[in-house]
């Protein structure tokens, strides 16, 4: 009994400014933009993601049941990996720590960690918090069958 994605509205991009030419530096995007643009991609992927997808991950990473979660988190490895080529391959240490400040307000703005790693977090604990709930029913059984 598969479920459809959850549904969330779609927030809508500001509209209103113009974009500079910032011909491969990254230092002259703006950090407002830059985060939205970030947010609206993750967020289309996000609600691509069913609740059922979730509970199969944690028995299974890999496959088809688990397309669209697993399509998420390579995009955020992806940005994990821009951000940190983005700042090593700079040989001027002054743009170094630029381009750190200038992603560290990017992170600001979006609230990192976002809800979904937050939740992640807690899918992948999943199993002890299973078989937590597996002792706690033995344990009810046990006294229902003491009870008697």
């Amino acid at each position: 009994m598969a479920q459809g994605p959850i549904s969330h509205p779609m927030p809508t991009p500001k509209k209103g400014k113009k974009a500079k030419n910032c011909k491969g530096d990254l230092l002259k995007l703006d950090v407002g933009d830059l985060a939205e643009q970030l947010t609206l991609y993750e967020h289309t992927l996000y609600t691509k993601i069913t609740k059922q997808e979730c509970l199969t991950y944690a028995k299974t990473q890999t496959g088809q049941p688990v397309a669209h979660l697993l399509e998420f988190c390579k995009t955020h490895d992806r940005l994990n990996q821009w951000v940190k080529t983005s700042v090593l391959n700079s040989d001027v240490l002054a743009k170094r720590a630029d381009l750190i400040d200038h992603w560290t307000k990017v992170a600001e703005v979006r609230r990192w960690p976002s809800p979904f790693e937050r939740g992640a977090k807690s899918v992948t604990e999943m199993p002890h918090s299973q078989q937590f709930l597996f002792d706690e029913c033995d344990r009810h059984r046990s006294l229902e069958y003491l009870r008697r």
